[in-house]
């Protein structure tokens, strides 16, 4: 074994511990990258506007600057 392992650690021990970080690294890694980026197509997004008792002049002003922002 080399000198920086304590000779009480098992060898099965050591390597079972090995690959278990392994696999969790790996699998980290692929849960964060999204490898299809480029392929998802752009979808269209919705603003949603709750009027109740509020100003209409407000809320169609609202809804114009939304209008010339997406288009």
């Amino acid at each position: 074994m080399s000198p920086s392992v304590p000779k009480h650690v098992n060898k099965k021990v050591l390597v079972l511990l090995t690959a278990v970080l392994v696999v969790i690294v790996l699998s980290s890694f692929l849960l964060t990258v999204n490898f299809n980026s480029d392929t998802q197509p752009k979808r269209d997004f919705y603003y949603g506007v709750e009027i109740a008792y509020g100003d209409y002049g407000d809320f169609t002003a609202v809804v114009d600057e939304v209008k010339t922002t997406l288009t």
